[in-house]
């Protein structure tokens, strides 16, 4: 548009966000809610928040710390999904930190959560593991721990990477930098030699 400025930051934009933040955070608190709703919400806030007002990283936050509560329901996609729009609130966050937890968890024992959950085993692809890598290499590089079990998947992962997941590392760990974490220098080796 003219000037440059994105749909998002637009004055009506902001206003919509804002009246869809009075509207749909009061909703939130119901003890059933559609999964997939919600997801919407937090990804339609995610790419909005970068450039709207406060009004919808209220939103983002109020939807990210009500889907916390369904992480146990979530299966891998859905949860990928939930990490690309509330990681951008911060590592700090607490909704962030829940989440972060709950992948750690859920990485170092993926049979033992689905068996406490009674649920199938949705186990993300090595691509996946990749992508949140790189998303966390952003948002929270200082998670030592799950670094350490991401890289501990990966090495049994490493030949079901595609080029996008290896592009996912190269993105994380640029050159051999990006966080430090106990195994990288074997993941990355065991990475390049399987090119």
């Amino acid at each position: 548009g003219p000037g440059g400025k994105s749909l998002a930051g637009s004055p009506g934009a902001k206003k919509l966000f804002s009246r869809a933040d009075e509207a749909i955070i009061p909703q939130l608190g119901a003890d059933t809610i559609d999964l997939a709703m919600l997801l919407k919400v937090v990804i339609g806030c995610a790419a909005a928040a970068g450039a709207a007002d406060g009004a919808c990283r209220n939103l983002l936050q109020a939807a990210g710390t009500r889907a916390i509560r369904c992480v146990g329901d979530m299966k891998a996609d859905q949860l990928m999904l939930l990490t690309q729009g509330i990681l951008p609130l911060g590592g700090t966050n607490p909704a962030v930190a829940a989440l972060l937890g709950h992948w750690t968890q859920f990485l170092a024992d993926p049979v033992g959560m689905a068996a406490k959950n009674r649920k199938p085993l949705s186990m993300p692809s090595a691509d996946d593991i990749a992508q949140l890598a790189m998303l966390m290499s952003f948002a929270a590089p200082d998670q030592t721990q799950l670094f350490y079990i991401i890289g501990m998947r990966m090495q049994d992962m490493v030949g079901q990477l595609t080029n996008t997941g290896r592009a996912s590392l190269d993105g994380a760990f640029p050159k051999g930098g990006g966080p430090n974490f106990p195994g990288k220098d074997q993941l990355l080796k065991l990475v390049a030699e399987s090119k």
